[in-house]
């Protein structure tokens, strides 16, 4: 059955745009209240604190772009800490007590009654995976963070300079990255070597989380762009499709897609895209959520995308291959209690495989079309 694009992409798209939209103003407010004085004058009110909110409002912005780039990705994670940031950026505004601030607290508030009104209209379900060694990773990171600062606060008469666990934090960070500023430095052996300890530990852990984030994607690139030059160039009918999926049931596509027109496929499977590669599979890896890698994978000439990814991801697959292109042809195999809910975020054709399964057994143990289903396997 063919449907129509209905509002749900738009919803999605625009609770992404005015997510952002929040992230500029509260860039903008910060900068203004850090060089302005406070319309009102209250007695919590200092220079300090009229600086930190300034700055913290930068901050919350810059997050909010992180924040509105995960929404368009469908990590729901990304969805509750926009809505936590747009009322926090909201209270930031209320704060620095002037008047260029008003604008932030009411769109802010309005922002935020919107996203949880779309609560059970946006589909962001997606979740964050991450691999044992990037959480290892991460967890190292972590570590060495709280093992210097609250070392440093601990040994502070061994420092010149640390008072506070900011102080701590200020001079981990600083000691660790190796950048080393001397506003803060050890005035004892016990201090120095506690220093030392830093130096090795910071850079060692983070070249570990740059090595498990990044290292496999370059280790891939590489691997793919060599295998693409190996690749014989198969004879096509001017037909080029772009299959967007994982092994199941992506899997049960390649074959027939493959005899009908040139197949370029979209994965995040490492195994399958090997396995796809050494039957001579055009494959790109990567998030089949982003329109970036879906722009690297995109043929010449496409002619039509499938999408045929695990239920969770189908519905994000589908608003980033639409972004792709909105006039290509775009099937999506999808379980039958989203059917119409992926149809609105943009595909021409839903199928429901159980469906299908169940017809076509029915037509046969009935003796109905069963010539028919036949020759459509052929």
């Amino acid at each position: 059955m063919a449907h129509v694009s209905g509002p749900r992409g738009r919803t999605v798209h625009l609770a992404v745009v005015l997510v952002t939209a929040v992230a500029f103003v509260s860039i903008a407010t910060g900068l203004a209240a850090m060089v302005t004085d406070p319309t009102l004058e209250t007695g919590f009110h200092t220079p300090t604190l009229a600086t930190a909110t300034g700055f913290s409002g930068v901050l919350v912005g810059f997050a909010l772009l992180g924040a509105s780039w995960g929404m368009r990705r469908g990590f729901r994670v990304a969805y509750l800490a926009a809505i936590v940031l747009v009322v926090l950026a909201a209270t930031h505004g209320i704060v620095q007590t002037r008047l260029l601030s008003i604008p932030l607290v009411v769109f802010s508030l309005v922002v935020t009654g919107l996203l949880v009104r779309w609560r059970t209209e946006t589909p962001f379900t997606r979740s964050v995976t991450l691999t044992e060694s990037q959480i290892g990773a991460v967890l190292a990171v972590g570590s060495v963070v709280c093992y210097g600062t609250i070392g440093s606060y601990v040994l502070r008469a061994d420092f010149e300079g640390v008072d506070s666990l900011i102080d701590g934090l200020y001079f981990t960070l600083v000691t660790a990255s190796t950048v080393g500023y001397g506003d803060i430095h050890a005035s004892t052996e016990v201090g120095r070597l506690f220093a030392i300890s830093l130096v090795l530990l910071g850079p060692a852990s983070v070249a570990a989380i740059a090595g498990s984030l990044i290292g496999p994607s370059i280790q891939s690139y590489f691997t793919r762009a060599g295998a693409r030059a190996a690749n014989v160039e198969r004879p096509s009918n001017g037909e080029q499709f772009l299959l967007i999926g994982t092994s199941t049931p992506g899997d049960q596509l390649v074959s027939s897609l493959s005899r009908q027109a040139s197949l370029t496929v979209v994965t995040a499977d490492e195994d399958w895209a090997t396995q796809l590669e050494a039957d001579g599979i055009d494959v790109t890896v990567g998030d089949p959520t982003d329109e970036g890698v879906l722009e690297q994978a995109r043929p010449t000439d496409l002619t039509a995308i499938v999408v045929a990814t695990d239920a969770e991801e189908t519905p994000y697959t589908v608003l980033a291959a639409r972004r792709l292109d909105s006039s290509v042809r775009l099937v999506a195999l999808v379980d039958g209690k989203r059917e119409q809910d992926v149809a609105e975020l943009g595909a021409d054709v839903t199928i429901d495989p159980a469906h299908v399964l169940e017809w076509t057994t029915t037509a046969a143990a009935l003796g109905t079309a069963f010539e028919s289903v036949d020759k459509r396997g052929d």
